[in-house]
């Protein structure tokens, strides 16, 4: 449809857009009756095969993540596994301070002893293991500094 358009006057373009509409509209139509008649005809395939044409609860079979879903949720990762407890980890640590230590100097201890892992904010996991052990581990608030406690 390679036409000279500026040959054309205002009155026949708007035919020709009003043309096409109306192609585009009937082909709408047309499309929506045959997907009606797909549908009829997948649920009498599936009727004769014996499955069910209700909707099922769950994820579809052979459903996988796609990329939106991966995008949205972020990309799998592999949680760390340890031999010991990060509990343990720091036990060890602190026992071979005699004076304690800060958060930061256990947490590079624990890693450098070869704790795994894939936390955005370890300091804070470290902490929390310290804050839910208050037997195990004591803080000296003058010095910020832990030490082994009472088990």
């Amino acid at each position: 449809m390679a036409a000279d358009f500026g040959n054309l006057s205002i009155a026949q373009l708007q035919a020709m857009i009003n043309s096409q509409k109306s192609k585009l509209s009937s082909l709408h139509v047309r499309r929506d009756q045959l997907a009606k008649q797909l549908a009829a005809v997948e649920s009498e395939i599936a009727a004769a095969e014996g499955k069910s044409t209700g909707a099922t609860r769950g994820r579809p079979v052979g459903f996988t993540r796609t990329a939106a879903v991966a995008k949205r949720r972020g990309p799998s990762v592999q949680r760390a596994q340890n031999d010991k407890s990060l509990k343990t980890y720091v036990e060890e640590v602190l026992a071979a301070s005699k004076k304690g230590l800060t958060i930061g100097e256990i947490q590079a201890a624990v890693l450098k002893n070869g704790y795994t892992t894939n936390s955005a904010n370890f300091k804070n996991t470290l902490y929390q293991c310290l804050y839910h052990n208050e037997k195990a581990f004591t803080l000296d608030k003058t010095t910020k500094s832990y030490k082994l406690g009472s088990k």
